[in-house]
């Protein structure tokens, strides 16, 4: 029986709304831990969560069966709305 392994890694980066910087220290926490209880609530794997004033750099792991743009849309409309 042959056994397959998948290792699905994604840099993704996104930034603020017309580059404006936003995400201010006091904020930069609590919008990182929300996107990483996103990201496992999506059954994925946050590796490094970080960023900029104005952008967000993300490295994550997901199953083959994931839909990265899903997650992507789930992420951003989300942590908008609630972070």
């Amino acid at each position: 029986m042959s056994h397959t392994f998948s290792n699905l890694i994604f840099h993704i980066v996104w930034s603020t709304y017309t580059r404006k910087p936003f995400i201010h220290q006091d904020l930069k926490l609590r919008l990182y831990g929300y996107i990483k209880a996103i990201i496992s609530d999506r059954d994925a794997k946050t590796i490094a969560i970080n960023g900029m004033p104005d952008h967000v750099h993300l490295l994550v792991s997901i199953k083959p069966t994931a839909n990265i743009s899903n997650l992507m849309r789930d992420i951003k409309v989300n942590s908008i709305l609630n972070g």
